[in-house]
């Protein structure tokens, strides 16, 4: 999905955010959009969820990314209307 220019003049795009575990609870939604400029990897994704939902900030950097069936390396590229999974760390036994 990529809509009208953003302020510096680059197309924005939008990919969706499936949350789960603590994520979901601290947000109390199970999805979430963000907003992406240009080419943006798993890392910088990252960055940008902490930015854009602050409440994610402490999960973002240490959660596992999947798309579709496979988990994702932080240089790995995402893409207008990608819907990604982050899978926070859990802890139970």
């Amino acid at each position: 999905m990529t809509e009208p220019g953003s302020a510096n003049g680059q197309a924005t795009a939008t990919v969706h955010v499936l949350l789960f575990a603590g994520a979901a609870e601290l947000m109390g939604q199970r999805s979430i959009a963000v907003n992406l400029t240009g080419t943006t990897r798993v890392g910088e994704l990252a960055a940008l969820v902490e930015a854009q939902f602050p409440p994610l900030a402490a999960l973002a950097q240490r959660s596992r990314w999947a798309l579709e069936d496979r988990f994702l390396d932080a240089q790995d590229e995402v893409r207008a209307g990608d819907q990604l999974a982050m899978i926070p760390p859990v802890s139970g036994g």
